[in-house]
């Protein structure tokens, strides 16, 4: 398991570093905003972001007084709650997309 998680950091860090260097340029395009104006909200946002997610783990981890086993438990319930709301989201906001579960509930919603 130990493995899994360290391969799935790996890609989430590849993940983050695409994101990263791209998202500005998407808002630029997607609200029209000017590029300083891109690059100061999404930094800011990041740093604000990337902050609380330490505090909120060195919180949760040193209030529970967790154990590796421990940690490596909250870490996998951390993962599976992050692809269920990416799953979500992608759902909720990307009609577009085409996947089995999206096509289900239009037809779900259509009978209604």
């Amino acid at each position: 398991m130990l493995i899994i998680i360290s391969l799935e950091t790996g890609i989430n860090a590849f993940n983050s570093s695409g994101g990263i260097a791209f998202l500005p340029k998407y808002f630029e395009h997607a609200l029209r905003w000017p590029t300083w104006k891109a690059n100061i909200i999404f930094g800011s946002t990041l740093i604000v972001m990337a902050s609380v997610g330490f505090l909120l783990g060195g919180t949760i981890t040193s209030f529970f007084k967790m154990g590796p086993k421990a940690c490596l438990k909250f870490s996998v319930f951390a993962l599976f709650f992050r692809l269920c709301f990416y799953w979500l989201c992608l759902i909720d906001f990307c009609p577009e997309l085409e996947t089995r579960s999206n096509t289900l509930l239009k037809r779900s919603t259509s009978l209604t």
